[in-house]
């Protein structure tokens, strides 16, 4: 390292190690689940670089294997070794230390103040009674998040005995509505006025406040001294309580000319089904 008045320079000096491969892929302590089909579900194949990133996600995919299934309490230790017979090869061995089958009890919601419990519950793929699919559990709460509603998230149980737990989902609401008003100049309109209010948490049937059942809505008005435009859309993601979406749009458009004047309105009705995948 250098100085330089009251700044120094740092070099790292690096000597780079042999690159080193996936040779095998061990398991021990398994004795739930026959050992080819959790190797199968795992990432890491002979021949892979061996980088910590990889063996890592070899480790969480032999843990997931088990969480899933309701063991949620497995854990899963790696070690490494080099193979003696071919240099540049390593092979990974994945201690696992098996927990106890786990049903869920019930499934508890805490922190929402707006936002309807059915808006929660029919995002989480697990029921009370079902085996504690820490996977599912896991996935729940990122579609919780995908909502857009919470400014967080947080899962984690509570035990009622060795079998079975209690889930619990804590969430943080945020604001999901918003205004806009503004103005421009166009040429052809010269100066417009605009407003545009939305609410991503829409709830039709609330009106102190409509909010809190996960229907979108938005009201946007732009208006000239020559022409309105008024457009409105609505959308019910769960349609009739099933994931189908029902989409309303709905518009009014007038326009005054030197000539004649032109009206136009409309509106369409669709709906969208989920894909299983996404």
């Amino acid at each position: 390292k250098e100085r330089s008045g009251n700044t120094w320079d740092i070099a790292f000096n690096v000597i780079e190690g042999p690159k080193y491969k996936i040779g095998s892929t061990e398991l021990e302590g398994v004795t739930l689940f026959p050992e080819p089909l959790i190797k199968s579900a795992t990432p890491l194949k002979a021949g892979d670089v061996a980088g910590l990133t990889a063996i890592d996600a070899g480790r969480t995919a032999v843990r997931d294997y088990f969480s899933s299934r309701g063991y949620v309490d497995t854990r899963v230790q790696t070690s490494t070794y080099p193979a003696l017979d071919k240099p540049g090869v390593l092979n990974v061995v994945y201690t696992v230390t098996e927990g106890e089958l786990t049903k869920i009890r019930n499934i508890l919601i805490r922190g929402n103040t707006s936002t309807k419990d059915k808006v929660i519950r029919r995002e989480i793929l697990l029921n009370p009674g079902d085996i504690y699919d820490g996977v599912q559990a896991e996935r729940s709460k990122k579609r919780l998040d995908n909502l857009g509603y919470f400014s967080d998230v947080r899962n984690y149980d509570a035990t009622v005995n060795d079998e079975t737990r209690d889930l619990i989902y804590e969430l943080d609401e945020k604001s999901t509505g918003s205004m806009m008003v503004g103005a421009g100049f166009s040429s052809v309109d010269h100066l417009i006025g605009m407003f545009e209010i939305s609410q991503s948490n829409f709830d039709l049937t609330n009106f102190k406040n409509f909010r809190g059942a996960g229907q979108k809505a938005r009201l946007s008005l732009q208006v000239s001294a020559d022409s309105t435009d008024l457009e409105t859309s609505f959308v019910e993601p769960w349609f009739l309580d099933r994931r189908i979406a029902l989409n309303v749009d709905g518009f009014i458009r007038n326009r005054e000319y030197s000539e004649y004047d032109e009206s136009r309105d409309g509106f369409s009705v669709g709906l969208a089904k989920h894909v299983p995948w996404v």
